[in-house]
């Protein structure tokens, strides 16, 4: 995990998105003015088992239909995640897309990897990351296990709560109660999402629902309760 910071702002932004992003108009709508005329680099490194370079390409056009201009970069394997070329390109990128698919795969070829540390760097230096589906649960550290529903090391740099798929009732009922009181969990639905702010700010955004717990109940605020996403929560 990454050190606590006592920053009241950051330089990058996180856009954490529901799944089937594709097929909402609201959200590359929102996605689209966020990213402005940045070049979006796209990772489809957690679709590696189902077609990365067709999600990568249905991603692209998704953007692409709202006037973003975006190419994929087939980071598949930790060797894709060792090239340099391909690290160079990510650390200098404005705007990186990371797709939907396995969080667990995503997790496996990135950790302490090369790309994850110009990713990083990147967000760090005034970058956007999107993060869509399994990737956006990746994103957080602890991040929520697929498999069972608990906690386990994630990717960051998200700390201040954990993302969970909202499709599964039982993982959602699992990890509320395993994880920590002090740690929202929040679900994220299809056609929605939650834009984090470079001032720690936390807002959503799309058509869906976006529902947030703690200590196993639904927490009446929501996301207003959400401290600086880079922050491990009290």
């Amino acid at each position: 995990m990454r050190e606590d910071s006592p920053m009241t702002s950051h330089a990058g932004a996180l856009l954490l998105l529901g799944k089937e992003e594709v097929h909402s108009a609201s959200l590359g709508q929102d996605v689209a003015a966020r990213v402005g005329d940045a070049e979006v680099l796209i990772l489809p490194t957690a679709s590696a088992f189902v077609g990365p370079q067709a999600v990568g390409d249905a991603v692209a056009g998704w953007l692409g239909a709202y006037g973003v201009r975006a190419h994929v970069l087939n980071v598949v394997t930790r060797s894709d995640a060792s090239d340099q070329e391909v690290v160079a390109a990510v650390r200098t990128a404005r705007a990186v897309v990371a797709t939907d698919g396995s969080a667990l795969h995503l997790r496996t070829t990135l950790k302490s990897t090369p790309v994850l540390e110009a990713m990083l760097a990147a967000i760090d230096g005034g970058a956007l990351l999107i993060a869509s589906g399994a990737a956006a649960c990746a994103m957080s550290d602890p991040m929520i296990d697929p498999r069972g529903g608990a906690p386990t090391t994630g990717l960051g740099p998200l700390r201040s709560f954990c993302v969970v798929d909202p499709d599964d009732d039982g993982m959602l009922e699992r990890t509320l109660g395993l994880v920590p009181a002090a740690l929202p969990v929040v679900s994220i639905a299809p056609g929605s999402g939650l834009w984090c702010g470079a001032d720690g700010s936390v807002v959503p955004i799309g058509d869906g629902n976006v529902t947030v717990f703690r200590a196993k109940d639904e927490v009446p605020m929501g996301i207003d309760g959400l401290g600086p996403w880079w922050q491990e929560p009290n």
